[in-house]
Parts: C-alpha cells; structure tokens; sequence
C-alpha cells in the first residue's frame, strides 16, 4: 500500500526494502498501529523497532495507559522491557495510590521482578515490605490502611502481595 510507505516517510523512517514491507505485514504493523504511535507522538528509530513493539503487545492503548501515569517519550526498549516485565498502568496507579509516585521505569522493572504486584493485599504468610525487597521508600508516609490477616492497620504502601 503507498499510502503506508507514504506514511513512514513522513515520520522519517528509512525507506523501507520490499523485505522489511513483507516483515512489517507478517509482523501486524498496519497503518493503523502506525497512527496509534503517532497520536503519542512516538517516532522510533527503525522499522525493527515498530516490529519489535507489536511483536511484544505495546500498542497505543499500552502506551496511553503509561502515558497517562507521566510516563511519556519512553524509548521503544524501555516500552519492551516494561511490558515483558509486567508493568503496566494497573501495576503503576496500584503503588502511586500507596504513596510511590516518580518511581523510575528501572525500578518498576525491579519491583515486578521482586513480586510486588502494586494490590493491597495482605497474607499473614506472603507479605513483606517493599523496603526490604527493593530498597525502594515510598514518598509519602501518610496513607494507612487495615488488614484483617495481622492485628491492627498496616502501612499500605509498604505491604505489598509476593507473588
């Protein structure tokens, strides 16, 4: 379809080869997926990259979500990494609703990897602080909560459900 090549030119992909138009169509990047990024303004630096994003389910819905939490102008590496680890706008609003707001993409990577799934979830035999799993504070200390499995409430954003 010209109108796709037209469309990659004019957000300054490379021309693309007829083997990277055949990769692209066996790969789902459509025009559409084309202007689902370009609503986000997200221009990446090679056709690879839009394959490797739909081949890993970042899509414009994906990104919106991320977006909306400040997390903008993400590199399509960053977008696979976060997406394959698990952290999505559900695991993101989850700890910013317990005080961890600004939290770096890095280090919702780590928290995933360290079980925390962002719920306040309390078990008297899988809980544990976030502190002790990642070294990671929250920035407000004010929120509590309570728990029926412990005796008394707990702070909330420092109990987090292992996976």
């Amino acid at each position: 379809d010209l109108a796709f090549i037209d469309k990659l030119n004019a957000e300054g992909y490379a021309r693309p080869t007829i083997g990277d138009l055949v990769r692209l169509g066996e790969h789902g990047v459509s025009m559409n997926f084309l202007n689902e990024m370009d609503s986000f303004g997200y221009r990446f630096k090679s056709v690879d990259d839009l394959i490797r994003l739909r081949d890993h389910g970042v899509d414009g819905a994906y990104l919106r979500g991320l977006a909306t939490l400040g997390y903008k102008n993400i590199t399509a590496d960053d977008a696979v990494r976060a997406r394959d680890h698990g952290v999505d706008a559900g695991f993101i609003s989850g700890l910013q609703k317990f005080g961890y707001a600004g939290v770096s993409l890095d280090e919702l990577v780590r928290l995933r990897d360290h079980g925390v799934d962002g719920r306040n979830e309390c078990h008297p035999t899988r809980r544990r602080t976030l502190g002790s799993a990642t070294g990671i504070r929250p920035r407000s200390c004010e929120r509590r909560t309570g728990c029926a499995a412990g005796p008394g409430p707990l702070r909330a954003r420092f109990y987090f459900a292992v996976r």
